[in-house]
């Protein structure tokens, strides 16, 4: 069932296909257009589109910005697509192709924010020329990609202040995240800039860097950043920007949530937990908590304790070798002035008590200041040697290279074993120095003439490595530490011992390998001696034992070493390894051998007689029985295949002679070197021939001459180098081989076949060699002659002419040839013919034979066409193509006129899309660009604002290729210089305060734009090529290009909204259109769009904002003193001064110059509720007023406010107070500076305070102060 299944639906797949490929080639269109285009992962500069495929096997999008999709694709072209906006092949005006391939997804990139994007998706078969689209019905859909959030986040609040940290918290607005800009003395004064993503680092001033000291220093989703790397005793001013997106950010830069705080002018928690990790006898180790200081000094005493304190505002030196660093009091020195809590103190005495205290600090050089008032204190003695040395050694295991070494430990740590040969131990351990021990002797450290051969905390040791019969002495000294130890050299143990001068263990384990005729190897493990000596016998067992002080004379030669006894020869005499390979023996012979352990001590020689290895082993002998079963198979006239029965040896040689039967017969102990080349092997006699010496029972002869018998003879023999046969009665046979081949050549075939040249293959028969024949036009008719060898050549026509037109063109034992020299677009015949033999016995198989024909390759037949551009730029141009019918083609480029020149037939050109390289040209002013598969291609190194002429040739072949020489697929493109159309149509909008501004403008045909803003006066700076601007939103943040003209933008929008505007300024615009390049941007400076903007207008002068509560309703009154064009009052209330709802609006007066007053009731009050208005003009603008909190409670209101709201001299604060008490008021600049305070008494009830502001600079002021602990605040303008 589930063959069934699939072979229906493959059936389906098929007809689909066939359906849409028409009977001549063509390709029909698609009937199912694509269908539900979706957006996801919608970003400020970027987005991905997906939709449900039609029915066609690929499909293109083309997308356009602000406006739906008009382009319809054109039949028999194929365009270039970028993700990236703007950059693939533009269709119509604004309209790009975006896509083109099988899929149904891709995510568009290059886009701006606040914009909506349209894409329609085509559905289209076939390829190059023959694509067929479906232009009816496309997919579309349209969106935005993201703008700014409109909620900046709220309530800041810092904690955690410290000398060198705080940590400030936030609540979220409704972005997708947001960026903390830090600023150190003074608020910050730039805006993070769209679809830039900053670095952030909580380390004060190591995260991006906006303008001239805002430091980036939180980037992310949470609500809390806790920033470090601060000064004590300094301001710092924090502004949060809430943003959209995820890659592409999209930033809300009015009124971000700003704060300052000053951190603590010093530490206020002391380092703890002092610790020793390490004591030895020069050095300490030292560690600590750390205090809440950003580092911290530390100082150390030799003796007492440390009284020096350090000096507010001077930094000191420390180094960690004790009285190298700073002496801040006679014999008190700095340690460390750092961040870390934990260092290796040198240079100390062993024995000693030294004093520490540590003192926390923050701040560097003149700034740092110390928490003095407490501070960690601690002490420590280095190492001293031990009081009890260790006693009682005593030896166990004595032998003759090796002894156990006991001993009773002292109370040091550890200990030192010394062992010294001959002599007493004559030297002492050097206090904080270490002795590697080895239990080796001789491989520990040396301590005079002796080795240490332990050093630890134990109390025994196993020396090896000793000499026999010599006498050793021992010393044992306690110690204290580790890696800089202190001994105790007086009162320690001494002792000897002596080891005895013969082995005490025999050799084991004795085998016996390659074993030949003539000889063995033998092998053993090794004793305890120092070397051994080794006695063989033929025959019986060895009955000599050696003689200690004699030395023996050995030859693995058997018979002509020394001789010790009647046939008892020494073969080994040495230490320096476990086997010898003793020859000279006799086939099928028993030998007998003993391994006798030996010490050589001061040259005498002491054996180990009463216990030895012992064994036997015979040599090889010849095989008893011989193979049988001789036959012959696959035979032909160079070779043939034999077979035998195997016998008894363990390997065979076969023998071959022609024409006469093998006479010779192999010698024992003799090895011959066999080949299945007849003649090839050693030669036995004369004429007979080693073919095969192997453990097999098979082998193929080759070599073989046609029509002649062979004889064979099959000897079983066992060993290897030195092989002992079995002649008697040896297996023989012989054959004939045949007179010519007898299996053909076939399967003629071809490959690389070019237009000069091709490589000719075949399967070949059986014959030792062969001819190839080739012929121009018409088949191979002439055949090889008998006892004829010809002369080869693959040039064609340069190899022996055969017959007239005619030519062999190899002769060799190979299937293919490699056949040059010929024609385009022509058919060449050959014929193969096996041959055995050579010279006058050459045999040819003429009655059948391999023949075939090829053609070399011609031009295409379908030249390349629609030739199109894109991502033009000053020096660079993607060309593209609808590929004709050739295997590949070539892109000749020409600058300033026509291409002129085609390709020749069978030459390679190199090619290089960098322009004028010397390599690729073609011919005068022609250069090739490209060549290849692709259908196109990026031409650099182009000279801006010039116009370069392609043309396009379809080619087949690669070392011999042939073109399409028709200059029909040809078009002209000119490089990016300056934009030439500059922007227009300069527009105002409010953002929605009285600070900012939005200005729109329609692009020119530039590829990004310079937006300059000068208040007062006409912007009249012009920007200079090659050189990039840095822009920032927040007025005055910028660039500064001349005097006053400030860049706000610099990108690819068509809008920007800038702050930190003032009202009743007039500000100018100058929009600049540029094209970016990789030197820098090009601007177009004539005829910039210009516009200017007359300043804000408050449209309404509000007097005063307060409101009453009881029960549940609340009562809003408010006065304006004027009010321009306004159109209403909505009130707007939130429960917790973050989210705001509208809950009902007043009309306003339109026009007045009188004092208004409004009310409004809310008649379901909240417990605790804010309010505000939003002031709305008749145009739309609008504009909030400051919160009032009301609250139901017993003890009466609260309030704080300030009129009037525009003031020349002084402005009048009134506090409504529910009790006596003392009020700060605060006056700030909108940049957070603070510009006036003041300190007020006030009594239960209305208050009226008057602040003398004449002195201030014009501008928008907030007043702050707290009532009854409630924060109010309150703004006006100084006119």
């Amino acid at each position: 069932m589930k063959t069934f299944i699939t072979s229906i639906l493959l059936f389906m797949l098929m007809a689909g296909e066939l359906a849409a490929h028409l009977p001549n080639g063509a390709w029909a269109p698609p009937t199912t257009p694509a269908t539900n285009v979706t957006f996801s992962s919608i970003d400020g500069d970027r987005m991905a589109v997906q939709w449900i495929k039609g029915n066609g096997a690929n499909r293109i999008v083309i997308a356009r910005k602000d406006g739906a999709v008009t382009a319809t694709p054109q039949n028999g072209i194929n365009y270039n697509a970028s993700a990236t906006m703007g950059a693939g092949n533009e269709i119509a005006p604004g309209e790009f192709i975006v896509f083109n391939g099988t899929g149904n997804s891709f995510t568009l990139t290059g886009l701006t924010a606040n914009n909506t994007y349209h894409v329609a998706v085509f559905e289209y078969n076939g390829t190059g020329a023959t694509i067929e689209y479906l232009a009816s019905n496309p997919a579309r859909n349209s969106h935005a990609t993201l703008s700014a959030p409109t909620i900046q986040p709220t309530l800041p609040v810092l904690s955690n202040i410290i000398g060198h940290s705080m940590s400030l918290g936030w609540k979220k607005g409704n972005g997708s995240g947001r960026v903390v800009i830090a600023r150190e003395g003074a608020a910050v004064n730039v805006n993070p800039t769209d679809l830039v993503n900053y670095t952030a680092n909580s380390s004060f001033g190591s995260g991006s860097q906006i303008g001239n000291g805002n430091y980036v220093v939180y980037e992310g989703t949470g609500e809390s950043v806790a920033i470090d790397n601060l000064k004590p005793s300094t301001t710092y001013y924090f502004s949060i920007f809430e943003y959209s997106g995820s890659q592409g950010f999209v930033y809300a830069t009015t009124n971000p949530a700003s704060i300052s705080g000053t951190t603590l002018p010093r530490p206020t928690v002391p380092a703890s937990a002092f610790s020793f990790t390490t004591v030895e006898g020069d050095r300490l180790g030292i560690s600590m908590q750390k205090g809440n200081g950003a580092g911290r000094i530390i100082i150390a005493k030799q003796g007492g304790p440390v009284t020096a304190v350090p000096e507010e505002g001077v930094a000191y030196t420390g180094n960690t070798t004790f009285g190298l660093g700073q002496e801040i009091k006679p014999g008190e020195f700095i340690l460390s002035s750092g961040l870390s809590n934990s260092y290796n103190v040198l240079g100390l005495t062993p024995g000693t008590t030294y004093h520490f205290a540590v003192y926390e600090f923050d701040g560097s050089g003149t700034g740092t200041a110390y928490l003095t008032a407490t501070g960690l204190t601690a002490s420590q003695s280095t190492v001293s040697a031990p009081t009890q040395a260790a006693s009682n050694i005593s030896f166990s295991n004595l032998q003759s290279s090796a002894v156990t070494i006991q001993w009773q430990n002292g109370n040091g740590a550890k200990r030192l074993v010394v062992v010294r040969r001959t002599d007493p131990v004559n030297a002492l351990p050097v206090d904080l120095k270490t002795y590697s021990g080895s239990a080796g002797f001789g491989s520990g450290a040396t301590i005079g003439g002796g080795y240490s051969v332990y050093s630890n905390n134990g109390n025994t040791v196993t020396v090896s490595g000793l000499s026999g019969g010599t006498t050793y002495h021992v010393a044992i000294f306690e110690y204290n530490g580790s890696t800089q130890p202190v001994y105790i050299t007086t009162g320690y143990p001494t002792a000897s011992f002596s080891t005895s001068q013969a082995p005490t263990q025999a050799a084991t384990n004795m085998q016996f390998t390659n074993l030949e005729g003539n000889k063995m190897k033998v092998t053993w493990q090794p004793g305890n001696g120092n070397r051994r000596l080794v006695i063989a016998r033929a025959g019986e067992a060895v009955s000599f034992k050696p003689t200690d002080n004699t030395n023996y004379t050995a030859s693995p030669l058997l018979g002509s070493g020394q001789q010790v006894a009647p046939g008892e020869y020494v073969v080994y005499n040495n230490g320096g390894s476990n086997d010898v390979t003793v020859s000279n023996l006799v086939p099928g012979v028993t030998y007998h051998f003993a391994v006798f352990e030996c010490n050589n001590i001061s040259g005498g020689n002491y054996y180990l007689t009463n216990a030895y290895l012992a064994g036997s082993q015979g040599t090889i002998s010849a095989p008893t029985t011989n193979s049988t079963a001789l036959s012959f198979n696959n035979i032909n006239g160079s070779s043939l295949s034999l077979a035998w029965v195997k016998g008894n040896g363990g390997n065979r040689l076969v023998l071959a002679k022609a024409g006469s039967a093998v006479d010779a017969t192999p010698a024992d102990l003799s090895s011959y070197t066999g080949n299945a080349s007849f003649g090839t092997g050693a030669q036995l006699g004369t004429g007979n021939y080693v073919v095969y010496n192997n453990s097999g029972n098979t082998a193929t002869i080759t070599n073989l001459e046609p029509g002649i018998t062979y004889h064979f003879k099959v000897f079983e023999y066992n060993g290897s180098s030195a092989p002992v046969y079995l002649t008697a009665g040896a297996l023989t046979g012989s054959q004939t081989t045949l007179e010519r081949p007898s299996v053909a050549s076939s399967d003629l075939n071809y490959q690389g076949t070019e237009g000069n040249k091709m490589t000719v293959k075949w399967t070949i028969g059986n014959g030792v060699r062969r001819i190839l024949i080739g012929r121009q036009g018409a088949p191979v008719s002439a055949r090889p002659q008998e006892g004829v060898t010809y002369t080869g050549n693959t040039v064609f026509g340069s190899g022996q002419e055969i017959a007239p037109g005619e030519f062999v063109l190899n002769n060799n034992i190979f299937p293919e040839a490699a056949i040059t020299n010929l024609l385009p677009n022509t058919v060449y015949h050959f014929a193969v013919f096996e041959y055995d033999g050579s010279g006058v016995n050459t045999r040819y198989l003429t009655s059948s034979f391999a023949a075939g024909s090829q053609a070399t390759i011609g031009q295409p037949t379908v030249q390349a066409k629609t030739v199109l551009f894109s991502s033009i730029a000053s020096n660079s141009i993607n060309v593209n193509w609808t590929n004709g019918n050739g295997a590949s083609r070539m892109v000749i480029a020409r600058k300033g006129a026509p291409v002129s020149i085609t390709p020749q037939d069978l030459q390679m050109y190199s090619n290089n899309a960098s322009f004028g390289t010397p390599s690729t040209l073609v011919g005068p002013e022609h250069y090739c660009v490209f060549k290849g598969t692709a259908s196109n291609v990026t031409v650099t190194n182009l000279t801006p604002g010039t116009t370069y002429y392609f043309a396009v040739f379809e080619y087949n072949g690669f070392s011999g290729p042939v073109h399409n020489t028709s200059l029909t697929a040809v078009n002209s493109a000119t490089t990016l210089g300056p934009p030439t159309a500059p922007a227009s149509t300069i527009t105002f909008s409010n953002a929605g305060v009285g600070t900012a501004l939005t200005l729109s403008w329609s692009n020119g045909s530039g590829q990004k734009r310079l937006v300059l803003v000068k208040e007062g006066t006409a912007v009249d700076a012009l920007p200079a090529d090659n050189v990039s601007y840095s822009a920032n939103t927040f007025f005055g943040s910028g660039d500064q290009l001349g005097n006053g003209n400030y860049a706000v933008h610099s990108g690819t929008g068509d809008n920007v909204t800038i702050t930190n505007l003032l009202p009743g300024k007039s500000y100018h615009v100058a929009v600049f259109e540029y094209n970016q390049f990789a030197t820098g941007p090009l601007y177009l400076v004539n005829n910039p769009a210009r516009a200017s903007f007359n300043g804000f207008m408050l449209p309404v002068k509000l007097l005063s904002f307060s409101g009453t509560i009881t029960s549940d309703k609340a009562v809003l009154t408010w006065e304006t003193s004027a009010e321009i064009n306004s159109k209403q009052f909505n009130i707007e209330r939130s429960a917790d001064g973050s989210q705001y709802t509208t809950i009902g609006s007043v009309a306003a007066s339109g026009n007045s110059d009188l004092v208004k007053t409004y009310t409004f009731e809310d008649r379901n009050a909240l417990a605790v509720g804010y309010y505000r208005l939003r002031m709305v003009d008749a145009d739309g603008r609008s504009e909030l007023s400051k919160v009032i909190k009301l609250e139901n409670r017993s003890s009466g209101q609260v309030s704080l406010h300030v009129y009037p709201t525009r003031v020349s001299t002084s402005v009048n604060v009134s506090v409504n107070s529910s009790q006596q008490e003392r009020i700060s008021i605060q006056v700030l600049d909108m940049n957070g500076r603070l510009v006036k305070r003041e300190q007020r008494d006030v009594v239960k009830g209305v208050n009226v305070i008057t602040l003398q502001v004449a002195g201030l600079t014009k501008g928008i002021y907030i007043v702050h102060g707290a009532v009854g602990g409630e924060p109010f605040s309150e703004r006006f303008v100084k006119e």
